[in-house]
Parts: structure tokens; sequence; C-alpha cells
């Protein structure tokens, strides 16, 4: 019976020995699997700008993570991804990757921006922008896994898809247009994407700019537009629950242009100069969703901002009150301090403008000061998202 006892004691100390608490258990599984999580990763976080005052007083900036731009042709979403593309780059080690699934990236458009575009990996650079002329799905993703995976100096990558309609799997090529179609297309494309790489882009501090345009809903009435849902542009519902932001490009409408002076139209003295850009949210991380915003374009822009910077600063400075008005004229309010660090820290700024064109005109000619101004309103409205 004391044998028996002893042996006991001894199986149940052994027990006691063999187990292992759940926070213990945790730590060996993690460790075990580190390549299937992120557990061990200092999240990255930082902010881009949209280029526009409007959209990153309205939307906070952009986080790393995913955005999609959707919208019918001519709305915008090449533009908005120029400018986003062009303000990640303004940070020393960050690069870009654009790849042209369709012919959109023309050489009116390269003229326009101020990104450097390059087509050598030779001449890939910090602060430029690789481009891969590519509608190859496998291609893709190859590309962004390597780098974000394999990236021991830390760079941080925007990723450009445009657009995601064109891509197309290497086995899809193999089949027939039917066949194709029936194993489900784009959607099925966009949704492994976006299952393989969101969850690295948020962690690991990239960005993917993902741009789709409309499909069809199904019939319609006879001579009905199709109804716009999110949902039913290219990518299907994976586009609609990975992203942080979710924005629709607006077709312009006649009453979207912008004159030199405001108000009506005149071919000599008050011509059409640009247009509202309108974009619709549908999802965004700082409770703007159903929102339509709109942003200043300025026409003939050569290697600059398409936003129309000027406006929206000369916008800010009159309806935040820092100017007194006396019919058509425009006088500084010295008094206040913004005004006085302005005329501190730059020279030859005239007291007063004849109408806001004449405003824009300063401003466009002193890109300086507009960049100084341009940054005090964005630091003064950055909210955290």
């Amino acid at each position: 019976m004391a044998k028996e006892k002893k042996n006991k004691e001894k199986d149940n100390d052994e027990e006691k020995e063999t187990e292992v608490s759940p926070e213990a258990q945790m730590a060996g599984l993690l460790q075990d699997h580190k390549k299937n999580h992120y557990n061990f990763v200092k999240e990255t976080n930082y902010k881009v700008s949209f280029g526009s005052l409007r959209l990153d007083k309205e939307l906070g900036g952009l986080i790393p993570g995913v955005i999609r731009l959707a919208g019918r042709a001519e709305a915008g979403k090449t533009s908005e991804t120029l400018e986003i593309i062009d303000n990640h780059l303004r940070v020393p080690n960050r690069r870009a990757c654009l790849f042209k699934a369709e012919g959109r990236l023309s050489k009116e458009m390269i003229e326009r921006t101020p990104v450097t575009f390059v087509w050598n990996a030779e001449e890939w650079k910090d602060q430029t922008c690789f481009v891969i002329e590519t509608n190859n799905y496998n291609l893709t993703i190859d590309t962004m896994r390597r780098l974000v995976h394999n990236n021991p100096t830390g760079t941080q990558y925007l990723f450009a898809v445009d657009s995601m309609d064109a891509l197309e799997c290497e086995k899809d090529e193999e089949r027939g247009a039917e066949e194709t179609a029936m194993v489900g297309g784009n959607p099925t494309v966009t949704g492994l994407l976006l299952k393989k790489m969101n969850l690295a882009f948020i962690k690991l501090g990239h960005i993917g700019v993902f741009i789709s345009q409309y499909r069809s809903s199904g019939p319609t009435p006879k001579g009905a537009a199709p109804v716009k849902k999110t949902a039913n542009a290219s990518g299907g519902y994976a586009l609609e629950h990975y992203p942080n932001f979710v924005l629709e490009f607006l077709s312009p409408r006649k009453g979207d242009l912008i004159t030199r002076n405001g108000g009506d139209a005149d071919l000599v003295t008050n011509p059409f100069v640009g247009r509202w850009a309108r974009v619709k949210v549908w999802k965004s991380p700082n409770e703007k969703t159903d929102y339509i915003l709109s942003y200043p374009i300025k026409y003939g822009r050569k290697k600059a901002s398409s936003v129309w910077r000027e406006k929206e600063v000369a916008d800010c400075l009159i309806e935040m009150d820092y100017f007194t008005r006396k019919g058509a004229w425009f006088y500084w309010k010295q008094e206040l301090e913004l005004i006085k660090n302005l005329f501190a820290k730059f020279t030859n700024i005239e007291e007063k403008y004849n109408g806001e064109g004449k405003l824009h005109d300063f401003l466009e000619e002193r890109p300086e000061v507009t960049e100084f101004l341009f940054d005090y309103f964005k630091n003064a409205f950055d909210t955290s998202i």
C-alpha cells in the first residue's frame, strides 16, 4: 500500500511538472509560427497628405493600409493617385511603385506632376516612382510581397494599381473569355491581393492605392443608367471591407467649373481656369462616411500639384478672416499672429490685392509663401484618425 501511494504521488508530481499555463502555450505557439503573424512587429504609423487642404481637413490624411479610389473615367482617380504618390515621396527613405495595367499614365499626365518616374530598375532610387507596365496579377502580388517582406533598409513603399479592372491571373490568360468570367474574374483577383497584403501594409507601414471602375449591376430599365454602388465597382465586396478609405469620384458637372475671379464666365476677363472635383466618402476611419467633399483643380499645370493649392490657401485666408475686405480689395490684417509671422519670414509681400484672381496670382508666383501657409493650415486642421 505504501509503495502504491508513493507511486501515485510521483505520478501527480510528474503531471504538475508537465502542466503549461495558457500564456506559456500562447508564447510558444507565436514563436513556432512567427512567420504567420505580426505580433512581434512594431506597427509603423505616419500620415500622407491627400494633396488638398479640404480633403486633409475632413479625412485627416492617409495612413498605412489600403485606399480605394472608384468612379467613372475622367473623374479624377488617376490624378489623385499621382497627388498621393507625390506627397508620399516628399520624405526620405520612401519609394513608390505604379503598376500601369491600363494606358492612363499619358505623357501629358507625366508632364503635369512633379513625380519622378523611372522604368529601369537601376534608376529606381529613394523618392522616385518605378513603373511596371503589366496587367499580370502574379507579377503584381509577387512584387509587393517581396519588397514588403524583404526590406532591410526599412523603406516605406506606396504601391498603386491603375487599375484593378485590368489585372488578370496567368491561368486566366490561358482560358477563353467566357470561362474566365465564370470563375470570378476581377473580384476574385482583387480579393486575393487584399487578403495577402492588407494586414502587412498596415503593420509594416506601407500604402496601397487601388483604382477601380464601375461595373454594371445588372439589367436596368430602358434608358436608365446602372445603379452606382461601391460593391458593383471592380473588386466586389473585398474592396468594401479591407480599405481604410473608399472614395468615389463623381462625374464632373457644368456647375463645377471655376472662373478666374468667381461668378459668371467671360472669355476675356473672367475665363474658366479650373473645376471642383467632387468625392463621395463611402468609408473612412473618422466618421465621414456619406460625406460629399469638393476640392479645386487648376487647368494647365506643369510639374506641379493638380490640386489648386493656391486657391485652397486663399479660401482659408478669406474664410478664416485674415483679410479686411473693401469692395473688390483684400487687405492683410497685419495685427494677426500668422500675418506677422508671414511678413517677418518673407519680403516683397503686397499689402492689398484687387480681387481673388490677383491673390491667386501672388500665391502662384511665390510658391514658398503658398507652402508656408499650406503647412500652417494643414497642421491646424490635423486631427487623429
